[in-house]
């Protein structure tokens, strides 16, 4: 079975297990579309994105959980995936219990000559100036800066064949964090790197201060493969923002509750005075050297700081439950010459199913 065929039987299968199994009743009512209405992978995309935006707008931690755990059944009891290499308790525990408070954690080092041979190879490798295309034009690193954008995306293609990344961001230790901290064994939707160029004359997008939506329960991996202090755009977040009980008390406090809710819910980006007014704290500021890496939970009021003194380059892994695929489906061959790097542990149980959406196995 193809990735894409794989893609949606998962989708066709759960959603039947939304219509029919007793755990979803106290949601069923949120799925309006009829299953035959649902035919790519993109009308259950949207249809999952009206029910979890509902679900975000009423703070809803019973929904989510309802949600998420159903997810874990049907990839444990239906799927059959076993959660094989994958442990808990300890460092795992801790770690998946910070990210949940927090909304951060710090992850163990990458050594350095794994995160200097990254460094080196995206250097060779064409990139494109701006935010995601499947269709680039593509230019040398030197061209790109040229242009003046304020970031620069690499293909896909090329983030899959980064020595090291692929084994960094499967490592059993990090997904188990992963998996503990979701509830479900993960599936990646998105591996992407890009650079954010210094002395640009004003903040773009997510260069301000925003919450994401991906999933019912997300996080993402964030490798800093450059030093970065407060001149290279350090990401910045709310301590704990994106925990429903500390927005619900933000809406009782608010002197007018329906400007509240349009700020939080309906205005994506927001000014660093905004949020100050709103939460009465300041943000977060995740500095570190080069390999430094942290989980983050995206739902999180937060921002990559506009760098100022030097440019910065990161990769990143969007980790979510159900496989909400960020962009178009484009899959990598097992065993062709782009991952004949990558361990051959990938290929086994659960990294196979993690990372179906991007490697095409046998």
């Amino acid at each position: 079975m193809s990735a894409r065929e794989q893609l949606n039987a998962w989708q066709r299968g759960f959603y039947a297990q939304i219509m029919t199994a007793p755990h979803f009743a106290p949601v069923r009512h949120l799925f309006t579309e009829p299953v035959a209405s649902l035919k790519e992978h993109k009308d259950f995309f949207w249809a999952h994105n009206r029910v979890m935006w509902a679900m975000i707008r009423n703070l809803s931690d019973k929904a989510i959980n309802i949600m998420v755990d159903g997810i874990d059944d049907y990839i444990r009891n239906h799927l059959k995936i076993p959660a094989s290499g994958l442990s808990d308790g300890g460092q795992v525990e801790a770690r998946a219990n910070a990210l949940s408070a927090h909304g951060y954690v710090e992850m163990p080092k990458i050594d350095a000559k794994k995160v200097a041979a990254m460094v080196e190879y995206f250097e060779t490798q064409d990139c494109y100036p701006g935010n995601y295309n499947p269709n680039p034009t593509l230019y040398s690193l030197e061209q790109a800066r040229k242009e003046r954008p304020y970031i620069a995306h690499y293909p896909l293609e090329s983030v899959l064949g980064c020595p090291n990344f692929l084994a960094i961001a499967n490592h059993p230790a990090l997904i188990s964090t992963v998996a503990k901290y979701l509830g479900t064994i993960p599936t990646v939707v998105d591996y992407s790197a890009w650079w954010s160029f210094a002395h640009r004359a004003a903040p773009e997008k997510a260069q301000l201060f925003h919450f994401d939506l991906a999933d019912y329960r997300f996080c993402t991996l964030m490798l800093y493969l450059t030093d970065v202090d407060e001149g290279a755009g350090p990401h910045k977040l709310i301590d704990g923002s994106h925990n429903f009980s500390v927005i619900r008390s933000l809406q009782e406090k608010a002197s007018d509750q329906e400007a509240f809710d349009h700020w939080y819910f309906v205005q994506h980006r927001k000014t660093d005075e905004e949020v100050k007014e709103h939460f009465g704290q300041g943000p977060v500021t995740l500095t570190g050297s080069a390999g430094t890496s942290h989980l983050l939970v995206p739902r999180t009021i937060h921002k990559g700081v506009m760098p100022t003194e030097t440019d910065r380059l990161v990769c990143q892994v969007v980790y979510s439950c159900a496989p909400q695929l960020q962009n178009e489906l484009r899959t990598i061959e097992w065993g062709s010459d782009a991952v004949m790097h990558l361990p051959k542990w990938i290929a086994a149980e659960p990294f196979r199913y993690i990372n179906r959406l991007f490697i095409e196995f046998n």
